[in-house]
């Protein structure tokens, strides 16, 4: 996906508009100052003043840190004379997505889960949980149904990046299943990921 970047001027000042895009992103930077033209120092070529043609796109910016894994920002100046106070930022993230096994591990009947269980990781906080729906099923029968993730646990977003969590103490034995529908700062989704959870 193309992210646009927005150049501005306003009170005489310019800005570089800051994004958040994930690695496999690209950028294109938009000038909308009337009065020069600019050259960020990530974009292959200069882009004239207002009215002028987009840049061209280029794939996210890498890590100024070798080894450096999302979440990461990175800040680019302009290559113009007497430019050079123009900075801009961008922000890169890992994909929102859901966790990498649906098959969540067992749990104790009554017993706290020993850690909170990843069910989504990435994305940009805040995380917005928008629905959530469980249903234990034991002996065949369905016991319990509703609104959540399950008796007794909780679905969290986390405030540093890296996604949701499962965590608490499940109040109800029988094999869980649940679905969430929750967006990220980025407006990315994670939506119709049906967890198992065994409760025993």
């Amino acid at each position: 996906m193309s992210i646009l970047i927005h150049i501005k001027r306003e009170n005489g000042a310019v800005s570089f508009e800051p994004v958040s895009v994930i690695a496999a992103d690209l950028v294109v930077w938009v000038n909308q100052d009337k009065e020069a033209a600019h050259w960020p120092s990530l974009s292959p070529n200069q882009i004239g003043a207002a009215p002028s043609a987009n840049s061209s796109d280029v794939p996210a910016p890498g890590p100024t840190v070798a080894g450096a894994k999302p979440p990461y920002s990175v800040t680019y100046k302009c290559l113009l004379q007497g430019h050079e106070n123009e900075t801009g930022t961008i922000n890169v993230f890992n994909p929102f997505s859901p966790a990498s096994t649906a098959n969540l591990p067992n749990a104790a009947l009554n017993q706290p889960l020993p850690a909170p269980v990843p069910v989504a990781t990435g994305g940009q906080s805040p995380y917005t949980i928008n629905s959530q729906l469980f249903q234990v099923v034991a002996g065949g029968n369905i016991v319990q149904q509703g609104q959540g993730v399950g008796p007794g646990l909780t679905l969290n977003a986390t405030a540093d990046n890296t996604g949701l969590t499962v965590s608490g103490t499940p109040t109800v034995a029988g094999t869980y299943t649940f679905t969430f529908d929750a967006t990220d700062a980025m407006g990315l989704n994670v939506q119709q990921t049906q967890f198992t959870m065994t409760v025993a």
